[in-house]
């Protein structure tokens, strides 16, 4: 999604339901802790339409306004609203709505965080998910956030989060999806479920052939999509960085512009389905990067990461990392 150039801090106020709430026979949607909208823009994508989004970040909730004009963007702490409130002002009925998307932030699921505590208020926030699924009742539901959350409290977590969706008679699937097999430049692994009142639905089927290493406990061969030689001739070759942003103004380091015209021609598919109608790209900056991390940079190869750093130049953290965790 194209970035917004000078983020304004959105004012802490209801838009009006009424000038934004459409009436079409299309589908529709809610996203929680929407941030700047990439959810809501995959679903525009796939013809829904967007009717209430919430998140705490002005920022965010700026840009989603930007790229998202029609839908009811709500700068607010999720524990403060009443959905009920909220599907009044709406006018839809239990049971009416399309999909409930969204996943609480994943700090507190995370396997990279610091302490792992139950107790930790972040994990939390699923709470409030559940209590809009409880008021609006959708078809169905998309809950994401990251693979952590398998092993979190020895997937004690995981099964609150499953017994909760089960008390509201919704039949769960649960996967974990990785990026680069459905065309992203990225290894990110997410977890992902798909919950709805009718039955069992089935995530998606990899488009592209990528591996990767998997950074997460549990859920291997039974939860993710594993693929073989044989698939490598049936599906897209995997997206690279360097298709994905090749084409892009080459920056010295702290250099760049809020708005800058490209200066190479397009380098792939990808490349040309990023580039938006101006013809220029925003935020283009490069960051100034402390004396020590240009250092550890000049190891990394091309196709490589942080294990190519030598062991002595790594903060005290790192060094302490398994050389299984983070990508």
């Amino acid at each position: 999604m194209r970035a917004v150039a000078k983020m304004k801090t959105a004012r802490l106020e209801l838009v009006k339901p009424q000038n934004h709430v459409k009436r079409l026979p299309v589908l529709h949607t809610i996203d929680l802790f929407c941030g700047a909208g990439g959810i809501t823009e995959g679903f525009r994508q796939a013809g829904y339409d967007c009717l209430y989004a919430n998140d705490c970040m002005p920022e965010a909730i700026d840009t989603f306004k930007r790229n998202h004009f029609e839908a009811w963007a709500d700068c607010r702490n999720i524990e403060h609203i009443k959905p009920s409130e909220i599907r009044a002002k709406l006018r839809i009925k239990k049971g009416d709505l399309d999909v409930l998307a969204g996943g609480p932030p994943c700090q507190g699921f995370s396997i990279n965080a610091p302490e792992r505590f139950l107790t930790d208020p972040r994990n939390k926030l699923f709470k409030d998910y559940v209590r809009f699924l409880e008021e609006f009742e959708p078809k169905t539901f998309l809950f994401e956030n990251v693979p952590g959350l398998l092993s979190l409290g020895d997937g004690k977590v995981l099964d609150r989060v499953l017994a909760e969706f089960a008390r509201l008679d919704y039949h769960v699937t649960v996967k974990i999806l990785f990026a680069a097999h459905y065309g992203v430049p990225q290894e990110r692994w997410r977890l992902i479920l798909l919950g709805s009142k009718f039955s069992e639905i089935a995530p998606p089927e990899p488009t592209h052939y990528a591996g990767g290493r998997a950074n997460f406990r549990g859920g291997g061969g039974v939860l993710t999509f594993r693929l073989t030689d044989s698939d490598k001739h049936l599906l897209l070759p995997a997206v690279t960085v360097r298709e994905a942003i090749g084409d892009l103004p080459r920056l010295e380091m702290g250099d760049g512009a809020e708005t800058i015209g490209y200066v190479a021609g397009r380098v792939s598919d990808y490349a040309s389905a990023m580039r938006n109608q101006e013809g220029v790209t925003y935020n283009h900056f490069a960051a100034k990067l402390a004396k020590q991390n240009a250092v550890r940079m000049k190891f990394v190869k091309p196709g490589g990461s942080w294990r190519d750093i030598p062991h002595h130049l790594l903060p005290k953290g790192m060094q302490r990392a398994r050389k299984s965790d983070h990508t």
